[in-house]
């Protein structure tokens, strides 16, 4: 039972994620210079879900929060990062390609703020073609 669930959680997010990424109107812009509806600590924003309506999604917004993991699964850059408090939910930033080089100087524990496309959440909250804003 459990190779079942470990090979259709994979295809379910590849899936999800897929769907996501074809529906975004920022999907290739450069979003430095777009301003965030809204900004949130990884802790305010998983108490702010409840709030959080189907006209925020597909909203830029900034995020602050540390870095969990730093990875180019499927040659996609992305940061995973995680609040102060140890909760369940991460925030998953599709990285836009023309962070290469500040994502190169990205660790695991760093304090960062990014920026992008929210989408909504399934486990985890998702942002695509994310900038960093600040951070190491």
């Amino acid at each position: 039972m459990k190779s079942k669930t470990s090979f259709f959680f994979p295809v379910i997010f590849a899936l999800s994620f897929f769907c996501l990424v074809a529906c975004n109107d920022y999907l290739n812009d450069d979003l430095t210079e777009v301003s965030s509806k809204k900004t949130y600590t990884i802790d305010n924003l998983a108490v702010q879900l409840k709030s959080i309506t189907k006209s925020d999604r597909d909203e830029v917004i900034s995020v602050a929060g540390i870095v969990h993991e730093v990875n180019s699964i499927n040659n996609r850059p992305t940061i995973l990062l995680k609040g102060n408090v140890e909760a369940q939910m991460l925030v998953i930033c599709d990285m836009n390609a023309n962070q290469s080089k500040r994502i190169e100087k990205v660790k695991k524990g760093d304090s960062i703020l990014i920026k992008g496309v929210f989408k909504g959440v399934l486990k985890d909250a998702i942002m695509l073609n994310c900038v960093i804003v600040n951070g190491n």
